[in-house]
């Protein structure tokens, strides 16, 4: 890891690389260890670490683990909202098998998860927020699998743009910090990646979310005059004019992609195909009528 520490790229607090640990009850002496980091970073002129642990399944006071911080893990097991039930209204259009998704499986609502993480009590120990874009880990798993329903970018950026508003009005400096879980961890379906049903939509989320809560943080120093106002409107037509552009740029290429089919063999192949489905569906309404 030192060579990837010295990277000028690498996050750093106050000077510090900063380090994650997903799992810190999994080692034997996590002080112990952490001393040694610590001591084998300061050997090698990196300097002094800043450490923090994933609170995934249990929690403790960093600091007596020889430890920086800690971060809450999205999806929180222990505050994740009502389990739903085949009968839920959120589940009406799920389509058949819905009943033995949820029997054997843990079926909840996005919304409700970002609510009841939101809630949370603050512990007295350096704590990070951390928000998650969607979940769902049903393809790694048979049963018990743990499933977040109706999640969408606007539900995604509304919880992110709360966690930057919490984190900025309890922490200082570059420990104002906000992690999102994940990038592209597609095998429990939360990633930040474009994907087929929203395409960039949580990247463009993230960014707005982003722009706002600088925004809200350029008003409060200046002041609320008109001036801030306009540079506000201003700022967010840009970032319209941004998405427009993006909107723009799928539709282009959508239209390349068609033209493209239409010129392609296999399209000319199957032309007799197409024509006995549609002489099969005229004669299907004929014969209901």
């Amino acid at each position: 890891l030192l060579p990837i520490f010295e990277d000028k790229r690498y996050i750093r607090v106050n000077g510090k690389p900063l380090f994650l640990v997903y799992r810190t009850e999994n080692i034997p002496d996590p002080a112990r260890t952490a001393e040694i980091w610590r001591e084998e970073a300061r050997r090698a002129g990196i300097g002094e670490l800043y450490l923090c642990r994933v609170e995934s399944i249990g929690k403790c006071d960093p600091q007596a683990i020889n430890f920086d911080a800690a971060l809450e893990f999205a999806p929180d097991w222990w505050n994740k909202g009502p389990q739903l039930k085949a009968d839920s209204e959120l589940l009406e259009h799920a389509g058949g098998g819905v009943k033995e998704v949820c029997d054997n499986n843990f079926v909840h609502s996005y919304q409700a998860l970002a609510d009841t993480m939101m809630a949370k009590a603050i512990p007295a120990y350096k704590w990070f927020r951390c928000v998650t874009p969607s979940w769902d880990n049903w393809a790694r798993r048979t049963r018990g699998a743990n499933i977040f329903i109706d999640s969408t970018p606007e539900k995604y950026q509304s919880w992110l743009s709360r966690a930057i508003n919490n984190s900025n009005a309890r922490l200082l400096g570059e420990e104002r910090i906000v992690f999102i879980n994940a990038w592209n961890e597609w095998a429990e379906g939360n990633h930040l990646e474009p994907d087929q049903k929203f395409g960039h939509g949580y990247l463009e989320a993230t960014r707005q979310a982003l722009a706002e809560s600088q925004l809200e943080a350029d008003s409060r120093r200046v002041g609320a005059s008109d001036d801030v106002r306009i540079g506000q409107l201003m700022s967010q037509l840009v970032n319209h004019k941004h998405q427009l552009n993006v909107l723009q740029g799928r539709v282009v290429q959508r239209d390349r992609q068609i033209a493209d089919m239409l010129e392609s063999t296999s399209w000319r192949l199957t032309t007799p195909v197409r024509w006995a489905k549609q002489q099969l569906i005229h004669l299907k309404k004929l014969f209901l009528k």
